[in-house]
């Protein structure tokens, strides 16, 4: 990152929009200029984050261990959906702001318009080809 650009982008004279989306979100936490789709919706920590809230946290430990159901078995969901993507990469990259209140006005990060941004990107009929591998991916 530039000499600078931290201090601006806590200053606020750089801001972030809500479809920029951060490195936590590729896998390896890398971006591929030449191919944005790259590793997107792939990053360790997302899928971490996934499984920590709908199946259960002792699906991310090394021991098994006996264990509520979670919330996954609980609401029924059979499969991961781009809603379910989307609410993990928030939730994720909420717990990262140095926000204490999850906010729409929050001047970090707008995360109702980040949500709202994901499931646009997830929904694009022109994406449907990549959007079809992601949730390949994530439903394998």
């Amino acid at each position: 990152m530039p000499c600078g650009t931290k201090e601006q982008l806590r200053s606020g004279k750089i801001t972030v929009s809500s479809d920029q989306w951060p490195i936590l979100l590729y896998h390896g936490y890398n971006f591929d200029p030449e191919d944005p789709w790259n590793g997107l919706f792939h990053s360790s920590l997302l899928v971490l984050g996934y499984k920590h809230i709908f199946t259960s946290l002792s699906s991310i430990e090394k021991e098994p261990k006996a264990t509520h159901s979670g919330n996954a078995h609980i609401h029924g969901m059979t499969w991961v959906t781009p809603a379910s993507i989307a609410y993990i990469a928030t939730q994720l990259h909420f717990s990262l702001l140095s926000s204490p209140v999850f906010s729409r006005t929050d001047t970090a990060m707008d995360s109702e318009r980040f949500y709202g941004s994901i499931l646009d990107l997830l929904d694009d009929a022109d994406e449907a080809e990549e959007v079809g591998d992601l949730l390949m991916w994530w439903n394998q």
